[in-house]
């Protein structure tokens, strides 16, 4: 019992006092005979109470459905607060409970769904998640059973791949065993049992009509001659005269450099470091443009970019997708450049004969492999360097210093594999060559050297340069010198030598032919290669081996999406909305507080900037490696013709099933501590579009930054726009109104982040029925009308 006795007119104003007069009360539901400890309201002062004023017992009663604060004054509750019988003050819905529109009756939340404070509606669990009765949260870690299906279906996809590829696998097998046969047999050998076939008998039977027909000289079945035997039908020989190159300072990397390339002969091109060796070879090829001077194709004057096709280049770095085999990197350069009326069999055999012929059959199924996984040695990967321009049947094939990093004994191999094929296929064979040996220097027909400033001091037969040197004081004698190092110190000046000379290698018939036909104005043949549908189709399928190759890797990109979603539903557990206090108690509320009083408890918006932050800076790290890893890869590609939008269309396909899954991860693991209201579909929809946009940033990040910077400005990007262009701070209330913000407004209006946030606003508070949601202006400026614009 309170007693307050002999009080005067300003202690009754008191506040403490007025607080004093309310008792928090547990609520007992009756009929359901269910009593809540944590389910309390304010009631108004009871007789049992017994609170005397001045000998007056102070009570007042209030109908259920409605709040009075005091004798005089009744205010009827609004949907989500409980005001039982005789309430002085509205309270929120009670957790794991839902209550009447009319706030009257409060139920049980009843099994398989969950009730959080001011519930008016039980939300559904749905299937991924239990529920008992009165439950608070979904427990919902049934999400577990549904990754552990994907996993295995992943593993069912991959295990399939697999069977399909060693089924590919097999074709190449054959077609390789069948180019032995062809080549033991022409030799007048007899076959051998080869490991690359499991029943050769059956090989042998099955080609028999082949091998018949390839013995009596059956021409309209012969195979492609092999890589040896090949012959070329469109050759090029380059000729260039005082060539020359300035460089922006100022400086002349080339000057006056002439001299000759012609088919079926090596040249090797040799001087000291800086004396353009390489930039001649970029010069020829067009990449780079001259100052002054003539190149000459065939005696036509001309540049040679229009016959990129017909021109291999092997760069110095052993530039290819390292994820990939040596025979899918055969394949497709062979399928993406080799004529397009040429039969699929011929281009596969072709791609056997080189794989052959470089020795590389024991390791064709291997991973190139990096610095991080192991894979084929350097040489052989240099060998697949050369594979990659030989399968596309060059006429020229430049080469920019391919014995780099290898021993001795290699470089020589891989010298006189370059000189074997400008004889046998006619091929005008170019090598930039930096210190060889002399068994090196021996297997090339001719010698271009420059000096170290830019100059030819020397072109002629290779046996001739000696002789030409060794003429002058001092000669190589007299300075006990290997013929590679007295070359190299002539031409760096270490030296002193008379003027520059040149020689010219004799002339051949076929020179003399290709002059009368420039003569008579008849074009050479340019290679028509497969067209961009077809191209799209192998740059498809080349992504598609790239990407889908390693399951290992798959499954961990997956995870990781996942560990994220699970790390941002950790952070807004505790992120909710709770419906604004009614006017009524905010009139008597401290002044301090009145303005926190007059607006809900809302954290949706934090909900929403945590997950479009999290989705942006899984989606661009994600991004950044489609592109980014592999630009030297699409320069490379792109300089031997392969057209630019069927590799971005291709690339671009075979990420979808990555954003998909992704997006999915991200929202199966979203879900698991954060009671979302809004349906899984549309939750997964909005995740899926904020993961799209991303997406395409590290695309874009990865295009115009160095790979060395894609994560710091990955992670400037995901804070600008996560952040700061999502709506979060500033809000966009203050972008709104304040006129600093308007020339740069249209950077939020095309925010995809910024919509992602509205978006998942209004699909969380639709289902709420709150007063304010229904009946007044959303805050932070949306509008139930925008969610069309934000999907």
């Amino acid at each position: 019992m309170d007693e307050y006795q002999s009080m005067d007119v300003y202690s009754l104003l008191d506040p403490m006092f007025y607080s004093s007069l309310l008792k928090n009360k547990t609520y007992q539901n009756t009929k359901s005979n269910i009593k809540n400890e944590k389910c309390y309201y304010i009631s108004t002062p009871r007789p049992e109470d017994r609170v005397i004023i001045n000998g007056q017992l102070v009570t007042w009663d209030c109908p259920i459905g409605y709040f009075c604060p005091n004798k005089r004054d009744k205010f009827k509750c609004s949907p989500g607060f409980f005001c039982p019988e005789n309430s002085a003050q509205p309270v929120y819905c009670c957790e794991g409970y839902y209550c009447s529109e009319n706030a009257k009756n409060i139920f049980l939340c009843p099994e398989g769904s969950f009730c959080t404070a001011g519930t008016t509606d039980p939300i559904s669990c749905n299937f991924l998640a239990n529920c008992p009765p009165g439950s608070i949260k979904p427990n919902k870690f049934m999400v577990s059973v549904l990754v552990l299906i994907f996993i295995i279906v992943i593993f069912i996809f991959f295990h399939y791949k697999k069977l399909t590829d060693n089924s590919d696998k097999v074709k190449y097998y054959e077609s390789l065993r069948r180019l032995d046969l062809v080549l033991e047999i022409d030799n007048g050998g007899t076959p051998r049992r080869n490991t690359y076939v499991r029943d050769p008998r059956r090989f042998l039977e099955k080609n028999r009509y082949f091998l018949w027909a390839l013995r009596n000289g059956r021409e309209e079945i012969q195979p492609r001659k092999s890589l040896a035997r090949g012959a070329r039908t469109f050759d090029i020989d380059i000729e260039f005269e005082n060539l020359t190159l300035e460089l922006p300072n100022g400086n002349l990397a080339l000057k006056g450099v002439s001299g000759e390339f012609r088919h079926g002969r090596t040249c090797a091109v040799m001087g000291p470091s800086g004396s353009g060796k390489s930039t001649l070879l970029s010069l020829l090829t067009g990449k780079i443009a001259k100052k002054s001077g003539v190149v000459k194709k065939n005696d036509t004057v001309g540049s040679l970019k229009k016959y990129k096709k017909l021109i291999g280049f092997v760069p110095q770095e052993d530039i290819m997708l390292r994820e990939l085999t040596v025979r899918e990197i055969l394949v497709h350069s062979a399928l993406m450049r080799l004529p397009s009326n040429m039969a699929l069999e011929d281009k596969r055999l072709k791609v056997m004969e080189v794989i052959s012929f470089l020795k590389l059959d024991g390791v064709m199924d291997c991973k190139i492999g990096n610095e991080e996984q192991r894979g084929i040695s350097g040489g052989e990967r240099k060998r697949v360097n050369i594979g990659m321009e030989l399968v596309a049947e060059p006429s020229v094939l430049f080469l920019d210093e391919p014995t780099s990093g290898l021993d001795s004994n290699m470089s020589l191999e891989i010298c006189s594999m370059l000189k074997y094929i400008a004889e046998k296929q006619n091929i005008t064979v170019v090598a930039v060559i930096h210190s060889p040996s002399q068994q090196v220097l021996n297997t090339f027909d001719d010698i271009l050297l420059l000096n170290n400033k830019g100059q030819s001091i020397y072109f002629g037969d290779t046996k001739s340069v000696i002789r030409n040197f060794n003429n002058r004081s001092p000669s190589i004698r007299d300075l006990d010198e290997s013929p590679a190092d007295f070359i190299l110190k002539i031409a760096s000046g270490r030296v002193n030598t008379r003027a520059p000379t040149c020689e010219t290698p004799p002339q051949s018939r076929s020179t003399f032919l290709r002059a009368i036909r420039a003569f008579f104005c008849q074009n050479d043949r340019i290679r028509n290669t497969p067209n961009a549908i077809y191209a799209f189709k192998l740059l498809y399928e080349r992504a598609y081996s790239q990407t889908y190759k390693c399951r290992i890797r798959f499954l961990s990109d997956q995870l990781l999406h996942l560990f994220c979603g699970v790390f941002v539903s950790f952070a807004i557990t505790n992120s909710e909305y709770l419906g604004r206090t009614p006017k009524e108690i905010c009139l008597i509320t401290p002044y301090v507080l009145k303005s926190s009083c007059l607006i809900p408890f809302d954290l949706i918006q934090d909900v929403g900037a945590f997950v479009t932050l999290g989705v942006t800076f899984a989606g661009i790290s994600a991004g950044c490696t489609t592109f980014g890893y592999e630009m030297v890869v699409y320069w490379r590609d792109t300089s031997a013709g392969m057209k630019t939008i069927p590799y971005f269309l291709a690339k671009v396909i075979i990420d979808i099933p990555r954003i998909l899954i992704a997006a999915l991860m991200f929202t199966l693991s979203l879900i698991v501590f954060y009671p979302f209201q809004v349906v899984y579909h549309e939750l997964y929809l909005i995740i899926l579009l904020n993961y799209t946009s991303a997406w395409m940033m590290g695309y874009f990040i990865s295009i115009v930054t160095p790979k060395e910077k894609f994560g710091l400005v990955g992670t400037g990007i995901a804070l600008a726009w996560g952040l700061v262009l999502s709506g979060e701070s500033p809000k966009l209330e203050e972008v709104d109104s304040n006129d600093s913000y308007k020339p740069l407004k249209w950077l939020w209006d095309i925010s995809a982040q910024r919509w992602t946030v509205e978006a998942l606003y209004l699909r969380e508070l639709s289902s709420r029925l709150w007063d304010e949601i229904k009946n007044e202006e959303l805050r932070h400026t949306y509008s139930f009308d925008d969610y069309p614009k934000c999907r």
